[in-house]
């Protein structure tokens, strides 16, 4: 199956290649100082917040085909970090041209479910709380609809950097090969879907715990367990383990895609 044997082919190439953990370590590098922040000033750390969000908008298409090129190349053997640089300079302009478009896609996806939000709960107070079947039905189905628009969008077009990289093909044509690829093989994407979603929740638990640990003003009053104020040592600690594990978690991750995309590949259309 493709799922697992993308797997063996991912731990592989990572275990060959660790100069891909070290890219992503640097990727979560980026991210520390927002982390640490939160233990000394809110205010400052939501700055950094909206800072890094509208940098990243600019860097995260570079690092994303850049990593991709270096995956790709550390599965048929061995990588380097200057592969990095030049795939994320060779295809930075389509990779960012999509990241734009699926990021307006989103927004208006949200604006939508936000809207109908509003809707439903103004509907409820208009009927004093007992709004009838049919406006329950009308609004489950149009939740569902939202979620199923944006649900199919991430399906089907989650591997177009994938397909600019290692196809060398232009933005809409990545969309493109990116929905034929998941088409050609619905049954093995839903299960990488199902094995990566289930990766994410765990790293994203483990985000969860650092920030508990470097914030403790975050605790609710019914947690069982409190926590202290961390020291500055303990802070430095926390902030080496996030960097190694989201360089760990990310690097494979970003390989196990490009080794799942390369079983699910299809002929690139003229």
């Amino acid at each position: 199956m493709a799922v697992i044997s993308a797997l063996r082919t991912a731990a592989g190439a990572v275990l060959r290649n660790p100069v891909i953990i070290l890219v992503t370590a640097l990727f979560g590098l980026i991210q520390l100082p927002q982390l640490l922040a939160q233990a000394i000033n809110p205010l400052i750390a939501g700055l950094l917040s909206l800072a890094l969000s509208l940098l990243m908008i600019f860097v995260t298409p570079f690092i994303q085909a850049g990593l991709i090129g270096m995956a790709n190349e550390g599965i048929e053997g061995k990588t380097r970090f200057g592969t990095f640089i030049s795939e994320g300079k060779s295809h930075y302009v389509p990779v960012f041209s999509v990241y734009l478009l699926l990021i307006a896609v989103g927004f208006v996806i949200s604006i939508m479910f936000v809207v109908g939000a509003f809707v439903g709960i103004g509907t409820i107070f208009v009927t004093n709380g007992e709004p009838s079947l049919a406006v329950l039905g009308v609004f489950s189905l149009l939740a569902i609809l939202v979620f199923g628009a944006f649900f199919l969008t991430f399906f089907f077009l989650q591997f177009y950097v994938q397909a600019i990289v290692i196809e060398d093909i232009g933005a809409i044509a990545g969309l493109k090969h990116s929905y034929r690829c998941v088409r050609a093989h619905l049954l093995s994407t839903f299960g990488y879907v199902i094995l990566a979603t289930v990766a994410g929740s765990v790293f994203g638990v483990f985000g969860v715990i650092m920030s508990i640990f470097t914030n403790p003003a975050s605790q609710s009053a019914e947690m069982p367990i409190a926590v202290s104020d961390p020291s500055f040592g303990i802070l430095l600690a926390i902030g080496a383990l996030f960097v190694v594990f989201s360089g760990i978690f990310g690097g494979f991750m970003a390989t196990y895609s490009v080794a799942f995309y390369r079983e699910i590949r299809v002929p690139v259309s003229a």
